[in-house]
């Protein structure tokens, strides 16, 4: 702008995002508070109209229940055009989700937030310069307190001036980026430019066939009067032009440029963090999260925040839901050990002044015997089962006169190796104190629960002042990272604008959909959540943009831009129109009658021209241009570069610095970091021996930076299994029924046929073989196994080894299976994985 007159005589010195006033427009319509009050009000409709015998279809009703957000998402689009229930009477006569989404719809019109928003809209539609000069007044109220401390009656009729100076006299609303429109936008521009001239400015040149269909179509442009706003010819990059020239059919001199390849994200970001380019992409929402500084995350999602993943986490843990088969709501908790796991690992969870993340390792431990409980008491219950097991097990097996508590040499670990033979197994290798640590943890996660859901009827209000009290008293006072309490407070600062929510008394259950619904956020990269939800600023980042909604960059001091993961799946994307549970009949007949809603059917029916639209006009102004695709990106594999860049006739390559480095750069040996440990003297004996031949790593692993092997895969729990079964038993025998009902009892986690099967295959072998014990001393005392078979099972290398001298070269192969540690080692053989 400051070096282009022409465009300055279109743009003002006062620019506003959509965005900003859709927060002042509606009555609160398009504020978050409001959509939490909106989906928690549906969810308690749909309840009533559950109670009210009036479900036909189960399955179908339990669909709607299980996809409100998209249920609610209609419901906003088909508000926002300017339908009601009264313009849909006809799908009375519809499909049974067509019947159920009208009634949902008649009782959400006559809740207070749906009525206010059609007393607005009926105020906007007869008084529109009115309504809107006050949104604007508004708005500019709110921007100047946020940046004045003390805030005066002068300062707000000095607002109320420029207003009427610049908007009302002046008679002119001028409009940029508006390249598609959103019902609502559809129906506000029209209705102004009855009264006022409303100008869009736009990126356009005549003489093209392609490229400029969407600002040709969606503001009906060989109907309206247009100006040229530019009277000088401008420069554009030489991408861009080349671009527009493919696209009608011109395939002139080639431009010379190329399309760099990375092997996956790893590789990227280590080059990408180097450059000062801006990050512009198709998978935006995949790409920020990798490159996101953990430390300093820049206005994410509250889910998104580890806070927020922790709240959302402790909402998860009850789930309301439609019963299809019984046909009526139950609401159950959703206990599972994937959610116990992060929420320990939240960093935010303080057992006695610590956080419980020291918890973590002994957890996934665990998690094999909590997987079936759903429960607090489920857990409680089988955490102290494993305690009396233990108890048990160690009179069992236990047999040698050590005694821990009066041994004071220095080899401790060992004694308590040989001693519990049956920890080789990963949850009964859990020591008591950390069992008791993991119950206080689930007690204070359980506490918070019912803190915040105590009763069946509870209001947002009451919810946050109970939240922020926990959080002052029981998760600042532990944290110590600056990073950590800044984005504790600004969630804290999020969820304290739902204090003026006008949500009443609701059912217990409804609110905590809600709250996962207001927690859990939706994707930026859509249009709409952008332009209504605030989302100029959510999906805004100083490394990555994404493209729908990147045309500002056109004007940053930064025009270095990178096109990154431009491969064949991501662009051109596609655009959503999803008004389920409506039918394409039903739809079409919407679109055909309200040109508001008409908007969403042009949307979809140029996702292409759209995308290549945005992708044109991104080149047209930048001063550096590049382009990048990754071949691998979590599930996807073999991925290749956009075809519409390699018709611009740009050749792929790798980067210079990756040239002859084709492989996965974390794999390679100069990515290792030397690090010095140190670790008591260990004694060696036919266990860490007959390792060692096994792999010398492994030997590492096991006995230096672990106490002992442990094992924990359901693979390698039918090994040990089986020789529990006849631990410390020489010669010929089969499993008598005490040993088997003891370790039958220590593996809750496998079925009876699995066991039974286990005992049988045990019995087979052992009743025709003689099992030789190696027996051993440590410090006088004898132990009568050595623990070989028990630790070490499976296929066995006829390596040899100098114990004073253990490198920790590996051996794979085909015994890497039988390793505890084969996903963790970068040499396991890769048979195994």
């Amino acid at each position: 702008m400051n070096n282009n007159d022409d465009f300055c005589n279109w743009i003002g010195r006062e620019v506003y995002s959509f965005s900003e006033l859709s927060q002042v427009i509606g009555n609160g319509w398009f504020s978050a508070s409001t959509e939490l009050l909106q989906y928690t009000t549906l969810s308690e409709v749909l309840r009533q109209y559950s109670d009210s015998q009036k479900v036909k279809h189960h399955a179908i009703h339990g669909a709607i229940d299980k996809n409100q957000e998209t249920v609610l998402s209609t419901m906003r689009f088909l508000r926002e055009s300017g339908i009601t229930s009264e313009n849909l009477n006809e799908l009375m006569g519809g499909t049974d989700e067509e019947v159920t989404l009208y009634h949902a719809i008649r009782g959400m019109e006559r809740m207070k937030m749906f009525k206010e928003f059609d007393d607005w809209y009926l105020a906007f539609s007869e008084r529109a310069i009115d309504v809107f000069e006050k949104a604007l007044v508004k708005l500019i109220h709110k921007q100047k307190k946020e940046e004045i401390a003390q805030w005066s009656e002068s300062d707000e009729k000095e607002s109320e001036d420029f207003v009427e100076r610049f908007f009302r006299r002046k008679g002119m609303l001028v409009l940029h980026g508006f390249y598609f429109l959103m019902p609502i936008q559809k129906m506000i521009f029209d209705r102004l430019s009855k009264d006022i001239e409303v100008v869009h400015v736009v990126n356009h040149a005549e003489g093209y066939a392609r490229g400029f269909e969407p600002v040709e179509k969606f503001l009906d442009m060989e109907n309206v009067t247009c100006i040229k706003a530019l009277h000088h010819s401008y420069p554009i990059n030489v991408h861009a032009k080349r671009f527009l020239d493919v696209l009608n059919g011109t395939f002139g001199e080639e431009v010379e440029g190329y399309i760099h390849r990375y092997t996956n994200l790893y590789q990227f970001r280590k080059q990408a963090i180097k450059e000062d380019h801006v990050l512009v992409s198709p998978r935006a929402g995949k790409l920020k999260g990798y490159m996101e500084d953990p430390d300093n995350p820049q206005d994410l999602q509250l889910s998104q925040y580890p806070f927020g993943r922790f709240l959302l986490d402790v909402h998860r843990l009850n789930v309301g839901r439609y019963d299809v088969v019984e046909g009526r709501y139950r609401n159950d908790d959703a206990m599972t050990t994937d959610l116990l796991q992060r929420i320990f690992n939240s960093g935010f969870l303080m057992v006695k002044g610590e956080s419980t993340n020291r918890y973590m390792k002994s957890l996934k431990m665990l998690s094999p015997v909590l997987e079936e409980k759903k429960t607090f008491e489920g857990w409680f219950e089988a955490l102290q089962q494993i305690k009396e097991l233990r108890v048990s097990l160690k009179r069992e097996f236990s047999k040698s006169p050590f005694n821990k508590d009066s041994y004071k040499g220095s080899n401790l670990t060992d004694h308590l190796m040989y001693n519990n033979p049956f920890e080789v197994v990963g949850h009964l290798s859990v020591q008591d104190e950390e069992i008791d640590g993991i119950i206080e943890g689930i007690k204070a996660i359980r506490t918070l629960y019912h803190k915040l859901f105590k009763e069946e009827k509870v209001d947002i209000k009451s919810y946050v002042k109970i939240l922020d009290e926990h959080v002052q008293s029981e998760v600042l006072p532990h944290i110590k990272k600056e990073a950590d309490k800044q984005i504790v407070e600004s969630v804290r600062e999020a969820l304290s604008d739902l204090e003026d929510s006008p949500l009443e008394i609701v059912q217990r259950e409804d609110l905590i959909r809600g709250l996962n619904f207001f927690l859990g956020g939706s994707s930026h990269e859509d249009e709409y959540a952008a332009e209504m939800r605030d989302g100029h600023r959510t999906s805004g980042s100083p490394l990555v943009s994404p493209m729908l909604n990147s045309d500002g960059l056109q004007f940053d001091m930064n025009r270095n831009i990178h096109f990154c993961l431009m491969d064949q799946k991501s662009f051109p994307y596609v655009q959503s129109l999803n008004l389920w549970p409506l039918k394409k009949v039903s739809t079409d007949k919407l679109f055909v009658e309200n040109v508001n809603l008409r908007q969403l059917k042009m949307k979809k029916d140029l996702e292409f021209e759209i995308a290549c639209y945005l992708f044109y006009i991104l080149m047209c102004q930048a001063v550096h241009i590049k382009f990048s695709f990754v071949q691998e990106l979590e599930q996807e594999q073999g991925l290749s570069p956009s075809y519409y860049l390699e018709l611009m006739g740009l050749k792929v390559s790798r980067p210079p610095e990756h040239e002859e480095k084709d492989e996965d750069s974390r794999d390679q040996r100069d990515e290792y970091i030397d690090k010095e440990l140190e670790y008591p003297e260990r004694i060696y004996h036919y266990l860490q021996r007959d390792t060692a031949l096994i792999c010398k790593k492994r030997a590492l692993y096991s006995f230096f930076l672990n106490d002992r092997p442990v094992f924990e895969s359901k693979f390698h729990g039918s090994f040990t299994f089986e020789n529990l079964l006849h631990h410390d038993i020489a010669g010929k025998s089969e499993a008598g029924d005490g040993r088997f009902n003891l370790i039958s009892n220590a593996f809750p986690h496998l079925t009876i046929v699995e066991k039974n099967m286990l005992r049988l295959h045990h019995d087979a072998y052992w009743r025709n073989n003689e099992y030789r014990p190696a027996y051993l001393y440590l410090d006088g005392i004898k132990y009568t196994d050595a623990l070989q078979r028990l630790a070490i099972f499976g296929e066995r290398n006829a390596n040899t080894v100098n114990p004073e001298n253990m490198n920790i070269e590996s051996s794979p192969g085909n015994h890497c299976k039988y390793c505890p540690y084969q996903m963790i080692c970068r040499d396991a053989h890769v048979n195994t994985r």
